[in-house]
């Protein structure tokens, strides 16, 4: 007979290599060529190319994409493990740090698969204002604003957007 410790961090080593995997799929998304890497006690470490890395040896960016990734990665390991599914997903301030423009655009890429699988996606910005236009055959066009931009822009559509198929 196995040990109730044996069996869990069996268990847990399993559901480990899920997030691992997911975390890497986010951070890939996003360009990043680094990832976060937790062990069957929760301990994380961050490897690069060059092998592991402190996390506040990251710029504030690199942060924001672990942060991003990390959090899409447990929210597909509990709708994976758990079958916890939400139709909505609220990302409030995520990208009014110090996140690129070009890792904006990949995470609104990312963003638009999820509408199109039935989820509605919120997004809560002072900083960039996102248009999502839905077109025919279930396509969409995104269009980022910048605050030089605000009088273009009709006021329905100011600091809140609403992805959905």
């Amino acid at each position: 007979i196995v040990s109730q410790d044996t069996l869990r961090k069996f268990i847990i080593k399993d559901l480990v290599v899920l997030l691992n995997n997911r975390i890497k799929y986010y951070l890939t998304r996003m360009g990043a060529k680094y990832t976060c890497i937790f062990d069957e006690n929760m301990d994380y470490e961050f490897t690069t190319e060059g092998g592991s890395y402190e996390y506040d040896s990251f710029s504030s960016g690199e942060r924001m994409r672990l942060t991003i990734a990390a959090s899409f990665a447990f929210r597909d390991f509990m709708s994976i493990r758990n079958g916890l599914t939400s139709n909505i997903l609220v990302l409030d301030e995520y990208f009014d740090s110090a996140i690129s423009s070009s890792c904006v655009r990949r995470v609104l890429d990312l963003l638009e698969e999820y509408a199109k699988n039935g989820q509605n996606v919120f997004i809560i910005s002072h900083i960039f204002i996102f248009s999502i236009k839905t077109l025919k055959h279930g396509h969409s066009r995104t269009t980022v604003y910048t605050k030089k931009d605000l009088r273009k822009i009709p006021s329905p559509l100011k600091f809140v957007i609403w992805i959905t198929y």
